[in-house]
């Protein structure tokens, strides 16, 4: 009998194909499984948030970087498919697992003072206004 599986959001399924072609396959889809190790992993890691600045044109990416919760949001998705091929027996162990990941800065969220709302809503049109 297979393993249930989780009920996903259309949503959620949109957020993760995303995710595998953009950051997934592009970059990781010409190894097999047995190429895949924990080096390549981290590679792919870093790659991922440090991104690839263009040589030819200065200022310029060939891959911009990723936010550190993105980045995590991707090596889940790829721990979780290896974690499958682990226990499908295609691999021995998952490459992912004890990969470093980039840290998340939590900043503190500031909220507008009433002379700010005010002069904000100086500003805006006033069809605007309402919301």
């Amino acid at each position: 009998m297979a393993a249930p599986r989780p009920q996903l959001k259309d949503t959620a399924i949109a957020s993760e194909g995303a995710r595998l072609r953009n950051h997934i396959r592009p970059l990781l889809g010409g190894y097999t499984l047995d190429e895949l190790d924990s080096t390549v992993v981290q590679r792919w890691v870093s790659y991922l948030s440090d991104g690839v600045p263009d040589p030819a044109r200065e200022g310029k990416w060939l891959r911009r970087p990723l936010a550190p919760k993105t980045v995590q949001n991707c090596h889940g998705l790829l721990f979780t498919a290896l974690k499958a091929a682990t226990a499908a027996r295609l691999i021995r162990v998952n490459p992912c697992a004890g990969t470093r990941l980039p840290r998340r800065i939590n900043r503190e969220m500031r909220f507008l003072t009433d002379p700010e709302i005010a002069r904000l809503l100086a500003a805006v049109p006033e069809h605007w206004r309402p919301l």
